[in-house]
C-alpha cells in the first residue's frame, strides 16, 4: 500500500483538507479541545474593534472550540495575542468544523495520534460535539482517538501492534480491542492496575460499522 508522508513544513492544514478519502490518514499532532469557560477561549476567526483595541470574540460552539495543529499553528496563536487574524484557510489550526466539510467518504480509517482528540461537549440530542463528529460529518468508517495523553514510547508501540492486527484482519474495531486487552493484562504484571489503565486506556475506536473490502 503507497501512501504519502508530510512532516515539518509540508504538515500543513491545507495539505490535510485537500485529501480526497484516502484509504488510511494517520495525523500525528496536537489536539486540543477548550473548554466554554476558558479564558483562552477566543475566536481565531472574527474579532471587533474596541477603540483602539480588538478585542477577540468568544466562540460557545464546541466544533469550533475542538481541533488539530499543524505547520504554522505557532504563528497564529501568536497572531492572535496581538490582535491579527491570518486567513483561516491555512492557518495551522483545523477546526472539528472544518473537519466537517472534508471528503472521508471513502476512508475506512482514521487515526488521531494526539492528546485529547476523543473529547468534545455533550448535548441534549445532538451526542458528543468535536473531532469525533467532525470526522463522521466527513464520511470516515473508523476513527482511532485519544481520551488522555501518554508518552510517545507507548503510544508507538500501541499504534504499531494495532496496524499490525488491523491490517491483516481489515476489523479495526476489533483489533484495537485485542490490543488493549493484551496490553492491559501485561503492563497490569509488569506495572500495577492504575499504570495499566493510563497507557492503554486512553484509545478509543468509533466505527460507523463497514470494516475493510480488502
Amino acid at each position: 500500500m503507497e501512501g504519502a508522508i508530510h512532516v515539518g513544513a509540508e504538515a500543513s492544514e491545507i495539505e490535510v483538507r485537500a485529501v480526497q478519502s484516502p484509504y488510511i490518514l494517520h495525523l500525528a499532532t496536537h489536539g486540543f479541545f477548550l473548554p466554554d469557560n476558558s479564558p483562552t477561549n477566543r475566536s481565531p476567526i472574527q474579532t471587533r474593534m474596541t477603540g483602539e483595541q480588538r478585542r477577540p470574540v468568544v466562540f460557545h460552539n464546541p466544533m469550533q472550540r475542538s481541533g488539530l495543529a499543524f505547520a504554522g499553528a505557532q504563528l497564529t496563536l501568536d497572531a492572535w495575542k496581538r490582535g491579527e487574524v491570518p486567513p483561516t484557510e491555512n492557518d495551522g489550526i483545523l477546526t472539528a468544523q472544518e473537519v466537517g466539510t472534508m471528503d472521508l467518504k471513502d476512508t475506512w480509517l482514521v487515526v488521531l495520534s494526539a492528546c485529547d482528540t476523543g473529547i468534545g461537549e455533550a448535548r441534549s440530542g445532538e451526542g458528543v460535539l468535536g473531532l469525533r463528529r467532525g470526522f463522521v460529518q466527513a464520511g470516515a468508517q473508523n476513527l482511532l482517538m485519544t481520551l488522555w495523553p501518554i508518552s510517545d514510547k507507548w503510544s508507538v508501540e500501541i499504534m504499531k501492534a494495532f496496524y499490525e492486527k488491523a491490517m491483516v484482519s481489515g476489523d479495526a474495531p476489533k483489533a484495537m480491542a485485542d490490543v488493549q486487552a493484551e496490553w492491559l493484562g501485561r503492563l497490569r504484571k509488569e506495572k500495577g492496575v492504575l499504570i495499566a489503565a493510563r497507557i492503554a486506556g486512553p484509545f478509543v475506536l468509533s466505527t460507523r460499522g463497514r470494516q475493510s473490502t480488502k
